[in-house]
């Protein structure tokens, strides 16, 4: 056999190895940050603090805030839309929420594509996901919308993170900033890969004192925090 047949057989061997390789590397899908399933539901535990001028009004709220993605239907530009229903649990006067009942809240609907995902509240559409997601991304949130534009960024992506005993990656999406010298408002949502929506944070602070970094959060007066975190999931 000639060396020249040779060389010509191992590097076929070697493309087929490689386009072989290649075929079974399974490449994560950006959707997968927030998926929609029928049935399936999350609950979160949500605390809201309210500060005020005097310290000793600052108050702290805590409930119960579960969302179901009860069931489907097309809408308009003939895509699939989920119709969420969202149910509120306050606890009883030790704390507890065991006993307690779930209240209907609101309903809001949600749809993705494979380009996006959208929220539909208060009758407004907000472009929550552009994918694919890369750091430093950024779109106006308020693009189906007639709010004004809104600049959401991707702060960061894939990054590690433990969600409910797992360690899976997470991508965290600052929606709102506007940080003075006196006052901040922002809002941040954190989604974790296979589950959707894991945080929600949103400050809206303010103060008296200047600080010289602007780090209003280490003097605050008046405003309201309000963080809201998964504590379970599953499918009804």
């Amino acid at each position: 056999m000639s060396k020249w047949l040779v060389s010509l057989i191992t590097v076929a061997l070697l493309f087929a190895c490689n386009k072989e390789v290649t075929e079974n590397v399974v490449v994560p899908n950006d959707v997968d940050y927030c998926p929609l399933t029928k049935g399936a539901f999350k609950v979160y535990a949500v605390d809201s603090v309210v500060y005020r001028d005097l310290e000793k009004d600052t108050v702290i709220y805590n409930y119960r805030l579960k969302e179901v993605l009860l069931d489907t239907f097309t809408d308009n530009t003939r895509r699939l839309a989920f119709r969420v229903m969202r149910y509120k649990q306050t606890p009883d006067k030790a704390g507890d929420f065991t006993k307690q009942p779930w209240v209907f809240y609101e309903a809001t609907t949600i749809k993705g594509s494979s380009t996006e995902i959208l929220a539909i509240e208060n009758n407004s559409t907000y472009l929550r996901l552009l994918f694919p997601l890369t750091a430093n991304k950024q779109w106006n949130g308020n693009a189906y919308n007639t709010q004004g534009i809104q600049n959401y960024t991707v702060n960061y992506v894939d990054q590690e993170r433990k969600v409910l005993d797992k360690s899976l990656p997470t991508v965290k999406i600052i929606e709102q900033l506007q940080r003075t010298k006196l006052s901040l408002q922002e809002r941040t949502r954190i989604y974790a890969r296979g589950i959707g929506l894991i945080q929600t944070v949103m400050w809206d602070i303010s103060t008296d004192q200047i600080d010289p970094l602007n780090e209003v959060e280490k003097h605050i007066k008046r405003g309201n925090v309000v963080t809201t975190e998964l504590i379970e999931t599953g499918n009804e």
